[in-house]
């Protein structure tokens, strides 16, 4: 595989400050959101799922909406989510790039493509269901004009010291690239040719974090003993193809 790296980042892109709240801050950071849309600003709060769920005990898009329009009742709140027909969609993010619309509450379909400079803001609830990778994507909505952007993540408990100890990662970089190597750390690569998306791969030799430069190179040799015998003439080539084979 060819490893493909863009450091350059977006010329007038301004760091995003991120934090990680318990539950017994929500009223605090509710307090700062209204402060920020009094002056103007607005905010993206994203859930996990679009309805409640039997299977999963968390608040949903639709029920956060609901106790969102009480707690800000003197702001506009509007939703977005995935079973909304194309055209309401529409309407809702021409609503909230006007400003119309000071809250957004929505799932994960604003994780890309979306630019609304005016927000600054981004609650994640449930912040344990998501990705690192997914949830760095996510930030990128905020801090995308002259306003700093806020980051805030609550977690589905308090008490999962492992699964929150991912979310604190996000506190410490805004570096993506560091954050999809502690993802892989944390969960692990999983199987290269199969189903499984975390836990160990059945490497016996390499760690695919701590040899990633080793693999690197590697790779360069064998494209070197390519590109100077594409076909693999002779004895030595013939043996090491009838190993692999036997192997």
């Amino acid at each position: 595989l060819n490893l493909v790296t863009i450091l350059a980042k977006p010329s007038n892109r301004k760091p995003v400050k991120t934090y990680w709240f318990t539950e017994e801050k929500r009223n605090s950071v509710y307090h700062s959101m209204k402060k920020y849309l009094v002056q103007g600003r607005q905010v993206y709060v994203i859930y996990p799922t679009i309805e409640d769920s039997e299977k999963i005990d968390i608040e949903s898009c639709l029920e956060g909406y609901e106790n969102l329009k009480q707690v800000f009742n003197e702001f506009k709140v509007g939703i977005l989510h995935g079973k909304m027909k194309i055209e309401d969609k529409d309407r809702v993010m021409y609503s909230f790039k006007k400003n119309e619309i000071q809250i957004l509450v929505t799932t994960t379909v604003v994780e890309v493509g979306v630019d609304v400079p005016n927000a600054t803001i981004l609650v994640i609830e449930n912040a344990d269901r998501f990705g690192l990778s997914q949830l760095h994507q996510l930030r990128g909505r905020v801090s995308r004009g002259v306003h700093p952007g806020y980051f805030c993540m609550f977690p589905t408990n308090d008490s999962l010291v492992e699964e929150n100890a991912r979310l604190r990662a996000l506190t410490t970089t805004n570096d993506g690239f560091a954050l999809a190597e502690m993802d892989l750390q944390m969960r692990g690569p999983g199987n290269l040719l199969g189903t499984q998306q975390h836990g160990l791969p059945k490497l016996k030799i390499a760690d695919l974090v701590r040899d990633s430069d080793i693999i690197a190179t590697l790779r360069q040799e064998a494209q070197n003993i390519i590109d100077a015998n594409p076909n693999l003439e002779g004895d030595e080539w013939k043996r090491l193809a009838n190993q692999l084979k036997t192997r």
